[in-house]
Formats: structure tokens, sequence, C-alpha cells
């Protein structure tokens, strides 16, 4: 079994930190995973003193297998991952400006990372024959946007991409584009699509790209491509979704509908408690046990709702102690 090896990229080079952007750990940590290092190789990532990342990067150089793979992340467990919206203070952002997060390499994993990206590049693409990538829990943005896309791939052959969780906001050109036709397509669950002029556009060749429970927002065109059953439980804020489905699918899918956001124009996409338009309107379980929880890593339950975020309503401390105390006194009659 491939041992887990974890270093600590933190800009501000807190305490236990062995790089202070993951450029550096990128270049000081390549190579061979699956020979005698037989390894997981994890960039755990920190901000101790609220400093963005700010170089872009490229994963290459590297050998890696499914067993033996590249994980970059913030863990949920600490202080330093973003809480749903794009934060201030003492949490890490990837900030590159003009240049992008290019993956060169297949199995690789990259969860729970806010990155934004400034005129036109694209934020994380691919290079070459790349598959087995997992994108998820990230907030995806761009400022000053003039033709970028959130994730890109140009590449035949980049294989079963998994994009879930995600919010992907602003990118006035494309959400995530799978621009060349591939052998298999690229899962999409789950994902909040804000303000974008498509917000998925796939490319795979027959159909052979799936997606369930996203949610589209004033996005120009919503989605386009050919995808494949179960494609499904899709809403959208106009009369559209804008794809094809081989076979049979998407009787589910929802049009028209209105989201209520808990505070659109602060950019916070979690939905308000009169939403009428995603809660409880996804199907369960997307992804065959792949997640079941929501970009905050809140449990999804038994009816999901409808991209990245699961409302939950607010539990009183007040009507708990209340309730106790009702059944304690009832307890002693």
């Amino acid at each position: 079994m491939a041992t887990t090896v974890t270093h600590i990229v933190d800009p501000n080079s807190g305490a236990g930190f062995d790089y202070d952007s993951l450029y550096d750990w990128e270049a000081g940590e390549q190579g061979d995973l699956t020979g005698v290092r037989d390894e997981i190789s994890v960039a755990k990532c920190r901000c101790t003193g609220g400093t963005a990342d700010t170089t872009g990067f490229t994963v290459d150089g590297w050998v890696t297998s499914a067993t033996q793979y590249i994980k970059i992340w913030t863990d949920p467990t600490e202080s330093y991952r973003h809480a749903g919206v794009w934060p201030t203070g003492n949490k890490y952002v990837l900030s590159t400006g003009d240049a992008s997060v290019t993956i060169a390499e297949s199995y690789t994993k990259i969860f729970g990372i806010c990155h934004t990206v400034t005129g036109g590049s694209d934020g994380i693409q691919s290079s070459g024959y790349v598959h087995h990538v997992e994108i998820a829990y990230c907030i995806l943005r761009a400022t000053l946007d003039s033709g970028s896309e959130a994730i890109y791939s140009n590449n035949l052959s980049a294989d079963f991409w998994k994009i879930y969780n995600n919010i992907i906001y602003d990118h006035s050109f494309i959400g995530v584009w799978q621009r060349i036709d591939s052998y298999m397509g690229w899962l999409y669950y789950n994902n909040t699509f804000h303000n974008c002029g498509t917000g998925i556009k796939d490319g795979a060749a027959s159909g052979t790209s799936i997606a369930i429970n996203n949610l589209f927002s004033t996005c120009t065109t919503n989605a386009s491509g050919t995808f494949a059953a179960p494609t499904d439980y899709n809403a959208t804020d106009d009369a559209s979704i804008g794809y094809t489905v081989t076979g049979s699918g998407n009787t589910h899918d929802h049009v028209s509908h209105t989201f209520t956001f808990a505070n659109e124009g602060g950019d916070n996409f979690h939905l308000a408690s009169t939403d009428v338009g995603a809660i409880d309107l996804g199907v369960s379980d997307p992804g065959s046990g792949l997640f079941s929880d929501d970009i905050d890593g809140v449990a999804r339950g038994a009816t999901w709702d409808i991209g990245a975020d699961e409302y939950v309503a607010a539990v009183s401390a007040l009507s708990i102690s209340v309730s106790e105390a009702l059944s304690f006194a009832e307890a002693l009659d």
C-alpha cells in the first residue's frame, strides 16, 4: 500500500511549513511515485498570515497511478479552507494573475482550493494526455475577465475528469470547457455556475459526458454539447438547458426557475431558506458514492439540492434546550 507523504504549503512560512508556494512544492516533489517512493504525494495548503499564493505552476515530471497519485488540497479539519464563499483572513487562496495552473499528469486531485485569475488566462488547464483528474470543493472565479475558462482542456483523450461540488463564477467566456473529442467523457455533478458566458461546454465524442444536479444562474448559455444518460436534474434560470442527451434522459431537468441565494450581490451562493429553485430538487448520490456532502462538507442527506450547496436549516439552541427540558419534566411525572 502506498505511503501518504504530506508537505505543508504556506505563503506565510508559518510553523511546520515545507514550501511557501505550490510552485516550489511541485518543483521539489515531482518524480516517480510508482517506483521506490510508492507514494501518495500531498500538498496541504495553509495560510497563517493572510497572504495569497501568487505563482502559477505546472504539474509535470511525475509518474502516477490510481493508487499513487497527487493531491493538492486544504484540509477541511483545519481552519484554512473557505466556507463556501470567497474568503478573507487566514484562508488559503491561489491568485495567479494571468497565469494558469496546468495539469500535465494523470491522477491529480485538487480539493478545496480558492483560485482566481485575471485577464484572459485559463484557471486550471490540461496539457497532453491527462486522465483521471478530480477537481472538487473549489471556488473558481475570474476578475477583469476577458475570455478565460475556470477549467479547460484542449487535448485529445483528456479522459475521466470528475468535476463536482464547485462554485464557478464571473468567467465571462466559459466555466468548464472540454474542447476536443475524448474517448471517454467527463462527469459534472452538483456544481454551481453563476455569471458565466457558458457554464459547461463539452465536446466529448459520441456524447459520453454526464451532467447531473448542476445549477446555472445568470449564464448567457447554460450548457452545450451532447451528453449521455443519465444526464438529468440540472436547473437553469432561463428557458433552456442548452445541451442534448443521447438515449433516454433529462426528463427531470428544471428550466425557468428562480434561485434565491444568501447574498447573490456579495457572491454568496449558498441557498437561502426561501429558495424554491434548487432545494430538494436534485437526485441523490449521482456519483454512486463519489461524495455525500456539499462544498462546505455538510451532509446532503436523503434528498439532495441542486448545485454546490446543500441548504440545512439552522438549529436553535433555545428550542433544543426547551425540548430537552420538557422531555425531562415528563420523565419525572
